[in-house]
């Protein structure tokens, strides 16, 4: 049943609250420094040809789009730990989550 799942339009766990900011199975980055939870839309992140500049939990923070995937920086370049989740998980576990605009 998981190989196909991300191709499906359902989840298998329906998380209690659902966040409809984003379609569920949308894929982001999400980055949570001190309280603060941000999610970005992977599709966004990965169309860009440079990095996002931006601040979470007071830290700036680049995003650098690495082909399918993100790397995640702080001002010196160590890397911020992020997960990479479909929408309706990074949401239900973060409910106060803000999502990037570009």
């Amino acid at each position: 049943p998981y190989l196909s799942y991300h191709s499906q339009a359902g989840i298998m766990f329906p998380p209690q609250n659902i966040d409809q900011r984003l379609p569920l199975k949308s894929k982001v980055i999400g980055i949570k420094i001190k309280r603060e939870a941000k999610a970005y839309p992977l599709e966004n992140v990965q169309n860009l040809t440079g990095p996002i500049t931006d601040k979470v939990g007071g830290q700036k923070v680049f995003i650098y789009p690495a082909g399918k995937d993100v790397t995640v920086t702080d001002k010196k370049g160590n890397r911020i730990p992020s997960v990479k989740a479909y929408w309706f998980a990074w949401s239900a576990f973060n409910p106060e989550t803000s999502i990037y605009k570009n």
